[in-house]
């Protein structure tokens, strides 16, 4: 009894390989619709992008704004006449 239930299980997988791999060769294009999100035109139209896209525009974003909070914080640079710049208010 095992032994017909795995034999057949193992036709119908067969089968099934067979059958995408007909529609492989029969295909009129020959080839498969693009389903990366990343190239997909119609995704792009309706402004899907890809989840690394994402991240890494979100990564470029939390970069910029967090040089620009470095230079918001840091004290306005004074020169003392020694050739250094002196960040202290006290000359």
């Amino acid at each position: 009894m095992l032994l017909t239930v795995f034999l057949l299980s193992l036709v119908l997988i067969g089968l099934a390989f067979a059958g995408l791999g007909l529609n492989i060769l029969f295909r009129k294009n020959g080839k498969f619709p693009q389903t990366e999100v990343g190239s997909n035109k119609n995704m792009k139209n309706l402004g899907i992008t890809c989840t690394k896209q994402d991240e890494m525009k979100a990564f470029r974003l939390e970069k910029r704004n967090a040089k620009s909070a470095i230079v918001e914080t840091q004290p306005p640079l004074r020169d003392c006449g020694l050739g250094c710049s002196c960040v202290t208010d006290e000359f």
